[in-house]
């Protein structure tokens, strides 16, 4: 729900959308996503 992706963003607010601005330690699972998203695609 929008209030669950406003907590995981880490603000107090509903939130209809979010973005990566530095993947960190998690690059490997954003590169899995993005192909994820990719395969969708199709």
């Amino acid at each position: 729900s929008k209030a669950e992706l406003g907590r995981a963003a880490g603000i107090d607010v509903a939130a209809a959308s979010a973005c990566i601005i530095e993947e960190g330690e998690a690059k490997d699972l954003v590169k899995e996503i993005i192909e994820k998203v990719n395969e969708l695609k199709k």
